[in-house]
């Protein structure tokens, strides 16, 4: 269960830590910047891509609005999406990748019922 000033470690550096949460959104701080999740992001996203891997740049790429900075998201949401699908038990190996242009991070999704 998720609660207030929940630390997740970033896959590079840094954390970001849960500051809210509502039916809505997730509140969390990364750095200086806080940043908000769509809750319904959570389930959407894995229903779609369940038992497959998953990449930043999907995301980015297919949510634009959620997950580019560049388009009116925050490229931050991806990583933390992962963070929680992570923490959830879903994914086979955790985040991998290197997190830059041609070695996006990515999950494999484990295949799960919700």
């Amino acid at each position: 269960m998720l609660s207030i000033n929940q630390s997740f470690n970033n896959p590079k550096s840094g954390t970001s830590i849960i500051k809210y949460f509502s039916d809505e959104y997730i509140l969390f701080e990364r750095g200086n910047s806080k940043i908000k999740f769509p809750f319904n992001y959570l389930d959407k996203i894995y229903l779609l891509y369940k038992g497959t891997k998953l990449t930043t740049s999907e995301l980015h790429r297919e949510y634009p609005s959620i997950f580019d900075s560049k388009k009116g998201g925050h490229s931050c949401n991806a990583t933390f999406l992962f963070m929680m699908y992570e923490y959830l038990g879903l994914t086979k190996n955790g985040i991998e990748g290197d997190g830059v242009a041609h070695h996006p991070y990515y999950i494999e999704l484990q295949n799960k019922d919700l």
